[in-house]
């Protein structure tokens, strides 16, 4: 996740819109709770998986947008006992 990160922040610094979704309606927040599970916790980058989805939210991505099918990123944290990630996007 570290290269992905840092890879983003090169990108939004450039003017890439980080609100942008795809047809599924899923946004990059989305995706990187998509590919983020709670076993992950214990290796290393735990801590750079957190800070990416942070400096999202602090970006403005709403964690309560939801996909064609409904689901938002805060569900999707939430069903994956992602504790830390969903502390990150507040009382909604």
């Amino acid at each position: 996740m570290p290269k992905d990160f840092e890879l983003a922040k090169r990108c939004v610094k450039h003017g890439a819109d980080p609100r942008i979704r795809d047809a599924d309606g899923r946004g990059v927040l989305q995706w990187t709770i998509n590919y983020t599970y709670p076993h992950e916790r214990e290796k290393e980058g735990w801590s750079e998986i957190v800070a990416f989805v942070e400096w999202q939210v602090a970006l403005g991505l709403d964690p309560d947008r939801p996909d064609k099918w409904g689901k938002t990123p805060r569900q999707m944290a939430t069903d994956k006992e992602l504790t830390e990630i969903v502390a990150l996007f507040g009382s909604g």
